[in-house]
């Protein structure tokens, strides 16, 4: 039973990161084109449109995973402080927009991390309360337990 409901909110975590990295590759795509659009280098030109297809072509690869899922799809639109935010970010220029996804990146290599930890310890907490409800289940040696 435990172990369902492990299993429904690791599933549950796995759709809302799903969504919230759509959101954000969909985000970071605009934000490179806008910074094509701006930039008058053509060799940066160039180089902030193949991020912007490479954000895109990722953003294509959740949808179809959270279509697998049966997940409804996020809209393909940046709320008002997403655009405003992205206007700033231009403004500012190229280090500061790299600045910003690299903390965003951050931050979301820290959810999963974190997520992770916590199922971890969800399925140690099974583990043990099974070896308390069934004292009479012996372990069993690893045949490589000799072994170093």
């Amino acid at each position: 039973m435990f172990v369902r409901i492990v299993g429904l909110v690791l599933l549950s975590a796995t759709r809302l990161w799903l969504k919230r990295s759509l959101r954000r590759l969909r985000s970071n795509a605009r934000l490179y084109k806008a910074l094509a659009e701006a930039e008058t280098d053509e060799v940066r030109q160039d180089f902030y449109q193949m991020l912007a297809r490479k954000a895109q072509n990722c953003a294509g690869q959740k949808v179809s995973r959270l279509f697998r899922l049966g997940v409804r799809m996020p809209s393909d639109r940046d709320l008002l402080r997403a655009r405003i935010w992205r206007q700033l970010l231009i403004f500012c220029g190229p280090h500061a927009v790299s600045a910003w996804v690299e903390w965003c990146e951050r931050c979301e290599l820290i959810l999963i991390i974190s997520v992770t930890r916590i199922v971890g310890l969800l399925a140690e907490q099974q583990q043990r309360k099974l070896r308390c409800m069934h004292p009479s289940t012996k372990r069993i040696k690893s045949s490589f337990s000799g072994i170093r």
